[in-house]
C-alpha cells in the first residue's frame, strides 16, 4: 500500500532500473491540479519584492512593497492572510527585510534611495509586537557615520534583538549596531570592517544562538574579487578577524549567498567570473571554511547567477543556479557529504517548444528541503509561454537525492504574462509556501502552498546511458535512451534533445518509443562538432507524452582527436543461468531488444560502445544488480487540521 505518512518510498537507481523497472513499490497517485494562488497585494493597489518568514509558532508573514511597505499575515496555513498597510509612500522604497523572533515579534527594515535631505539614502525600520495587526511608527536608522542604503541588513535574533549592519557613506567602513529593546535603541557602532576598496553584495545572516554571520564581496579590480566573512558570537561586542573565504587568485568572486542548517553549519556558494559556483561550509560558527570546491562541474556555461543553497543537519547540500547554455537553464548538483564532493549539474528546467525554440529559457531558482530529505525547487520558466519571456511558476520535487524528479507543477498558469519566483519556504509537513511576483502592470504579489502530496509523479521516467560521457572532436557517439513506465499504462514518447553544445546534432532511432516496465529503447546518435572547444558540456534528453514530460542531464566532455575513445571492450562473462526469476526475464528481455530491432543491428556490442560498462556485461551474460536511493527519513501526516494561532 502507498503510504507517505510512512515515507518509504522505494525508487530504484537508474542503472538498476534499465533491467529491473522503475520501483518495487508502486508510486502514489499526486494530485495533478495546482491549488489557486492568492493574490497578497491586490487590495493595496499592487506590489513586488516580496519576502516570507514562516514563524515558529505556524504564522506565515509576507512583507513587500509598492506604494509604501505592506504586510500580511496567515494563521491558517495559508489559506486566508490579513493585510496591513505600514506606511504609505509616495516612491516605494528600495526593498524591505523582514525578522521574526521566536515570540513571533516582527520587525521590517526599508532603505531609501537618496533624496535632497539623504544624498547617502536613507533607512527606516518598524516593530510589530501583535502579529502584524499594527506595526509602530516608522524610525529613521540614522548612525553617526552615516550609511550608504543599498549596503544595509537587518537581522533579528531568535530571542528578538535587532542587530544592522552597513557600509558608512565614504565607502571605506562597514559598521553593526544592536538592539535589544525593539529599536528604541542601539548599541554603540562596532567597527567590522575597514578598507580603501570598493565592496558589494552585503549579506548578514544570523545563527540559532545569537550569532550574526556577515558575507560581502570585495572589488580590488575588474579581474579581483573575494568573497569575505567575518561573526560576532558575543552578542555584537566584538567581530571576529576578517577572512578570505574564496580564495581566488586572478579571478573574481564574487555575489555570496548562504544558508545555515539545522545543526548550525554554514553553507555558502557564490560566483567565480560569473562563469561558475564554487561552494565552502564550517561546521564551527565560521571560525573554519572548507576548502572551495566547483559545484557547476567545470561546464562552461556563457554565465551563470542566481545561485541558491540549501542543506539539511544530515550532510546533505543542494545548490542550485541559472546557466546560459543555447537558453537561460536552470541547473542543480547535489551533495551527500556536507559539500565535499557533488554530483554532475542536472538540468531542472524545461525543454523549449518545439514549435518556439527562440525563448529566453528559465531562471529564478529557489531552492528549499522538507524534514524528511525531500527536494523542492521552484522556477520561472516561459518554455509553456505564448511568447519569449512570458514565465509561468513551476515547481517539482525529488525524494531521491535528486536522481529522479516529478513531473513540472505550473502554480502560476498565465500562458500569456510573466511571474519571477521570489522564495520558497517549507514547512515541516513538506508543505511548499511559494511567492513570486507577476510582472505585467499592475505588479502583484501572489503566494500558493502546495502540499506534500500535491506535486505529480510523472507517468514515466526518461533514462539514457552512458548518462557521463567522454568523446574526442569529430566524433560520433551513441547512447541507448529508454522511457520507463512509473505504473501507468504504456504511451507514445516523442524524443528530444536540447541545450547541445554550439554545432552539435542529435538523432534517435525510433524518433519515439512506447514506455514500458522493461527495456524498450531508442538510439540517441550524438556527432561532435570537430571544432568545438574541449571541455564539459551538459545537454537534456527529454521525452513528451500527451500529459508529462522527463529529462535525462547528459553530461558530455570533449577531448582533443587521438585521445582516449569512449570504447569499452564488450564483457566476456559466463551467463548466469536461472531458470525462472525476474532476473531471468529482465536480462532476455533487453538483451532481444537490443539485438532484434532496425536500430540496434550491431547487438549488444553498441550498448558497449555507449560507454556503460554496468549495461555491457549485464548484455553479456551478466546480471545488473539494482541498488538502493536512502531511505526517506520520515514523512508527517500532511491532512492533519492546521491549528489556529491566538
Amino acid at each position: 500500500m502507498c503510504c507517505p505518512e510512512k515515507g518509504v518510498r522505494v525508487i530504484l537507481r537508474i542503472a538498476a532500473i534499465l533491467a529491473l523497472a522503475l520501483f518495487v513499490l508502486r508510486p502514489c497517485v499526486w494530485a495533478q491540479t495546482a491549488p489557486q494562488p492568492i493574490n497578497l497585494s491586490s487590495t493595496v493597489g499592487g506590489g513586488f519584492n516580496p519576502t516570507m518568514t514562516l514563524e515558529a509558532k505556524g504564522g506565515i508573514d509576507v512583507a513587500w512593497i509598492g506604494g509604501g511597505v505592506f504586510f500580511a499575515r496567515s494563521v491558517d496555513g495559508g489559506a486566508t492572510f490579513a493585510t496591513t498597510t505600514v506606511l504609505p509612500l509616495s516612491l516605494p522604497p528600495n526593498r524591505v527585510q523582514m525578522g521574526v523572533d521566536t515570540l513571533g515579534n516582527i520587525a521590517l527594515l526599508w532603505p531609501n534611495p537618496p533624496d535632497d535631505t539623504h544624498l547617502g539614502g536613507s533607512a527606516f525600520f518598524s516593530r510589530s509586537t501583535n502579529g502584524g495587526a499594527t506595526f509602530s511608527a516608522a524610525t529613521e536608522f540614522t548612525p553617526a557615520s552615516g550609511l550608504t542604503s543599498s549596503s544595509i541588513q537587518l537581522v533579528v535574533e531568535p530571542g528578538g534583538a535587532m542587530d544592522i549592519v552597513w557600509l558608512d557613506l565614504p565607502r571605506t567602513n562597514l559598521w553593526a549596531e544592536r538592539s535589544t529593546d525593539g529599536g528604541a535603541t542601539f548599541s554603540v557602532p562596532v567597527k567590522v570592517w575597514s578598507t580603501l576598496v570598493d565592496m558589494a553584495n552585503l549579506l548578514v545572516k544570523p545563527g540559532g544562538d545569537g550569532q550574526v554571520y556577515v558575507f560581502w564581496t570585495q572589488i580590488s579590480s575588474a579581474t579581483q574579487c573575494d568573497v569575505l566573512f567575518s561573526r560576532t558570537v558575543d552578542a555584537a561586542a566584538t567581530f571576529s578577524p576578517v577572512s578570505n573565504v574564496s580564495n581566488s587568485a586572478t579571478s573574481c568572486s564574487a555575489n555570496p549567498r548562504a544558508s545555515i542548517d539545522a545543526t548550525g553549519g554554514i553553507n555558502l556558494a557564490w560566483l567565480v567570473d560569473n562563469a561558475s559556483v564554487w561552494f565552502s561550509r564550517s561546521s564551527n560558527m565560521g571560525a573554519a571554511f572548507t576548502a572551495p570546491v566547483e559545484v557547476s562541474g567545470g561546464v562552461g556555461f556563457f554565465n551563470v547567477s542566481d545561485q541558491q543553497v540549501s542543506a539539511d543537519g544530515h550532510g546533505e547540500v543542494n545548490v542550485a543556479w541559472t546557466g546560459s547554455l543555447s537558453e537561460n537553464t536552470v541547473l542543480l548538483a547535489h551533495s551527500n557529504d556536507g559539500g565535499a564532493n557533488f554530483s554532475s549539474p542536472k538540468i531542472v528546467s524545461l525543454p523549449p517548444q518545439a514549435n518556439n525554440p527562440v525563448l529566453t529559457g528559465a531562471g529564478n531558482a529557489a531552492i528549499g528541503e522538507d524534514s524528511c530529505g525531500d527536494l523542492l525547487v521552484a522556477w520561472s520558466d516561459d518554455s509553456r509561454g505564448a511568447s519569449s519571456g512570458a514565465f509561468d511558476v513551476f515547481l517539482n520535487r525529488s525524494s531521491d537525492d535528486a536522481i529522479t524528479f516529478s513531473n513540472p507543477l505550473d502554480l502560476s498558469n498565465t500562458p500569456a504574462d510573466a511571474e519571477v519566483v521570489s522564495q520558497i519556504a517549507v514547512d515541516p509537513q513538506g508543505n511548499a509556501n511559494v511567492l513570486w511576483t507577476s510582472l505585467t502592470f499592475p505588479q502583484n504579489v501572489f503566494y500558493s502552498k502546495v502540499t506534500a502530496a500535491a506535486v505529480p509523479s510523472g507517468d514515466f521516467q526518461m533514462v539514457a546511458f552512458p548518462s557521463e560521457l567522454t568523446a574526442p572532436q569529430g566524433a560520433t557517439e551513441r547512447l541507448v535512451v529508454a522511457g520507463l513506465s512509473l505504473g501507468a499504462a504504456s504511451e507514445s514518447v516523442a524524443l528530444s534533445c536540447f541545450d547541445l553544445p554550439l554545432g552539435a546534432t542529435c538523432t534517435f532511432n525510433p524518433a519515439s518509443l512506447m514506455t514500458q516496465f522493461l527495456f524498450a529503447p531508442s538510439q540517441l546518435t550524438l556527432t561532435v562538432p570537430a571544432g568545438l572547444s574541449t571541455g564539459t558540456y551538459v545537454f537534456g534528453v527529454n521525452g513528451t507524452s500527451t500529459t508529462t514530460s522527463s529529462t535525462q542531464t547528459i553530461a558530455l566532455r570533449v577531448t582533443p582527436p587521438g585521445g582516449t575513445p569512449n570504447v569499452r571492450p564488450r564483457a566476456r562473462r559466463a551467463a548466469v543461468r536461472q531458470s525462472s526469476g525476474l532476473a531471468s526475464t529482465v536480462e532476455h528481455s533487453s538483451t532481444s531488444a537490443l539485438r532484434s530491432g532496425s536500430a540496434f543491428a550491431e547487438g549488444s556490442e553498441l550498448v558497449c560502445r555507449s560507454g556503460d560498462q554496468n549495461l555491457c556485461d549485464a548484455l553479456g551474460g551478466g546480471q545488473l544488480h539494482p541498488s538502493f536511493p536512502r531511505i526517506r527519513r520520515c514523512r508527517e501526516s500532511t491532512s492533519q487540521v492546521v491549528r489556529k494561532l491566538p
